[in-house]
């Protein structure tokens, strides 16, 4: 496996708000991840159809480009009571997916933002560090 790849996964895993890192051969198949193998399993194959139609996209789209990156992301609003105060408390979680294929591997991150009425939780931006 690339060494890139194995950088990569050694230097995101451990990043605030990550949930997992998944590093997936040429064939499809997870090759190292930081994850449980049903939960690795479940994300390979549900995003499998997903980065072979945006690759496609592109190439069909400027057959002299190719996808270097694809970010997948899903907003929930989630709301829980202050104990102390008694007020409620509106957050938005978002879980991103975010895919950077090669031509030997593909890394796939997912992670986990919390939003409050105050500030973002996550420190820098995954995205700007990932590759």
């Amino acid at each position: 496996m690339a060494q890139m790849a194995e950088a990569a996964f050694e230097r995101i895993k451990n990043h605030p708000g990550v949930i997992g890192v998944i590093i997936v051969n040429s064939q499809g198949y997870p090759y190292k991840t930081s994850m449980d193998n049903p939960t690795t399993m479940r994300y390979v194959e549900s995003l499998g159809g997903a980065i072979y139609s945006a690759k496609n996209l592109v190439r069909d789209l400027d057959p002299e480009n190719h996808m270097d990156y694809l970010r997948i992301s899903a907003e929930r609003e989630t709301s829980s009571q202050d104990l102390t105060t008694g007020a409620r408390k509106k957050q938005i979680k978002t879980t991103e997916v975010m895919i950077s294929p090669a031509e030997e591997y593909t890394i796939v991150v997912i992670q986990e933002i919390v939003k409050n009425d105050r500030k973002d939780k996550r420190k820098l931006p995954l995205y700007d560090n990932f590759m």
